[in-house]
């Protein structure tokens, strides 16, 4: 089942964030788990104002969730796009969790006032992002155009 996230998720949001950590490049750094829990507090507050929060239920635990926002283009366009900041499924979750969770990330977007427009990327940082880009590629989502990355020595 997908649906809003309620402030009483937010643990297991945490343990779901923590499993996507561990399986993310970033494993090595360290993960400021609050923070996220911040944002998760900020995104259920906002809900229909610049923000969403869904999360994918399976037995008795979340398997995934969307967090999203919006924002003005270059910072300066006096318009809005939707993007997402996190969206992960948790590994042996129902197959079909990642296209409803995106499908209600769509529809919150859609519907978001002031938004022209939807954006989301799709790197390789847990997994190959070619199972993803598929997905955005279903919904209806254009290529528009290229990311690249440079690691330092720090």
């Amino acid at each position: 089942m997908i649906r809003e996230a309620r402030f009483l998720d937010i643990p297991r949001l945490g343990a779901v964030m923590e499993e996507m950590h561990g399986r993310s490049r970033y494993a090595a750094y360290g993960l400021d788990l609050e923070g996220f829990k911040n944002q998760c507090v900020q995104a259920i507050e906002g809900h229909g104002q610049g923000t969403c929060l869904f999360v994918a239920d399976g037995e008795q635990k979340a398997e995934g969730f969307i967090l999203g926002v919006t924002d003005a283009p270059y910072g300066v366009i006096e318009a809005r796009y939707a993007t997402d900041l996190f969206f992960y499924v948790t590994l042996g979750a129902d197959p079909h969790h990642a296209s409803r969770l995106y499908d209600a990330f769509l529809a919150w977007a859609q519907a978001a006032p002031g938004v022209i427009e939807i954006r989301n990327g799709a790197v390789d940082a847990i997994s190959d992002y070619r199972r993803t880009e598929r997905l955005y590629q279903r919904k209806g989502l254009t290529q528009e155009g290229v990311l690249y990355r440079m690691e330092t020595n720090q």
